[in-house]
């Protein structure tokens, strides 16, 4: 039984991708190249795909919804019964079963999937080493994901590039200065694969150090500040943004998370599990309540139907109080 995926399979590759959710595609009938894709069984609960299976997530100015449907579900009778292949070459398929994607952004497409439910479109984009994986800049609206593992050299490399041409080498030292005030440069190697690629120079040192000798946190926040240079006017996600952070920090990340979102009009979606890193952002709005009005806070239980929001002055209440809000 073949299947059909509708909707941007770069993307739902992108997400795999930053769960360690890319499989290797082998079937040579199919494709004639061979390379990692995404299985579009991951975004289901239980991971199956089975008819009716359905997820839909909305906002006030955007839809997405996948569903597992019949082809006579759908008013389009028209779909051929053959699909192009990276190739060129025609994949049969039985078209009863439609995974049916619709975005009101990037519209609908429809691509083969095995019947494991891989996705039948290998894009080399995920198949070349030290690739990064989270910005595309070809997307109506820029969107970038910092997952807990922060950034490898290459992308970091790929995106300062954008930090040198508008002329913010400045506010990324700075950044780094949270963590590190004897941090004053910071030098990308065009040789990274060997060297590891960032080097940072010190006001008490000559020689210039490599990132990876500053520990987690000073790589987290250059990683943050990229992110931030390069996705302006756009949706960047974070997990876990207070991983390699020490808790004396997280009031100045906080303060160059909110203030730069502001400058740059970008929406952050934030995760953590620290109450530490809560309680950095409520001691930054009893400082500067005037960022309240740009936080929100969402505290999710698994028992309740939605989510549990507090404003910036519910933070600080919470925070002054000991009120657990992970």
């Amino acid at each position: 039984m073949q299947l059909l995926v509708t909707g941007d399979t770069v993307n739902l590759t992108k997400i795999a991708a930053a769960r360690d959710e890319l499989e290797y595609y082998h079937d040579q009938d199919v494709l004639d190249n061979y390379g990692k894709t995404a299985n579009a069984s991951h975004f289901f609960h239980g991971h199956q795909i089975d008819l009716q299976s359905e997820l839909s997530i909305s906002s006030e100015n955007s839809t997405f919804s996948m569903k597992i449907v019949g082809l006579s579900f759908l008013d389009d009778k028209s779909i051929p019964s053959a699909g192009i292949g990276n190739q060129g070459k025609l994949i049969p398929m039985e078209q009863e079963y439609l995974l049916h994607a619709n975005s009101s952004i990037t519209g609908e497409r429809k691509t083969p999937l095995t019947q494991e439910g891989l996705i039948a479109e290998i894009h080399p984009f995920f198949n070349r080493p030290d690739t990064d994986i989270n910005n595309n800049k070809d997307e109506l609206l820029p969107i970038m994901m910092i997952t807990s593992k922060s950034l490898d050299s290459a992308s970091m490399s790929s995106l300062w590039d954008t930090v040198v041409i508008e002329g913010d080498e400045t506010e990324a030292v700075k950044a780094l200065q949270i963590i590190e005030p004897e941090v004053e440069s910071i030098q990308f190697l065009s040789s990274y694969s060997s060297y590891g690629g960032v080097w940072l120079g010190l006001n008490s040192r000559k020689k210039r150090i490599p990132l990876g000798s500053m520990g987690d946190g000073v790589k987290r926040m250059l990683a943050l500040s990229l992110a931030l240079a390069n996705v302006q006017g756009g949706v960047l996600l974070i997990d876990e943004i207070d991983t390699g952070l020490h808790w004396t920090v997280m009031e100045d990340m906080w303060k160059l998370i909110i203030q730069t979102a502001d400058v740059l009009d970008i929406q952050i979606f934030a995760t953590t599990h620290s109450q530490d890193c809560i309680r950095g952002l409520g001691d930054l709005l009893e400082t500067s309540p005037h960022l309240g009005k740009h936080v929100s806070l969402q505290s999710i239980e698994r028992r309740l139907e939605k989510a549990v929001n507090l404003n910036g002055e519910d933070i600080c209440t919470a925070v002054e109080q000991e009120i657990e809000v992970r």
